[in-house]
C-alpha cells in the first residue's frame, strides 16, 4: 500500500470538516415558521395571535405564552 502524503490528508481532514460544518448548520437552522424574540427569550413557534399590543402562542414545549411590550417577530424561510 502507498503512504499519503502530508498534504492529501490535510486536504481530506479539511474537506470532513468542511461538510461537518455544513451538515450541522442545516440541522440547526430553525424548523419553526417564526421565531419571537424578546428582552428577556426567544421562542420558536408556527402560530401567534395578536391582541392589542400582545402576543399569545404556544411554545414548543407545550406551555402557553403571552408576550406584551418589546417583542420582535421574525419569519423563518
Amino acid at each position: 500500500m502507498r503512504k499519503l502524503s502530508g498534504e492529501l490528508i490535510v486536504i481530506i481532514v479539511g474537506v470532513v470538516c468542511i461538510v461537518g460544518v455544513a451538515i450541522t448548520m442545516y440541522l440547526s437552522r430553525p424548523t419553526s415558521k417564526y421565531t419571537i424574540k424578546t428582552e428577556f427569550s426567544t421562542y420558536c413557534v408556527d402560530t401567534f395571535r395578536v391582541y392589542g399590543h400582545g402576543v399569545t402562542f404556544t411554545s414548543v414545549d407545550g406551555k402557553k405564552v403571552v408576550v406584551q411590550g418589546n417583542f420582535e417577530i421574525i419569519l423563518n424561510k
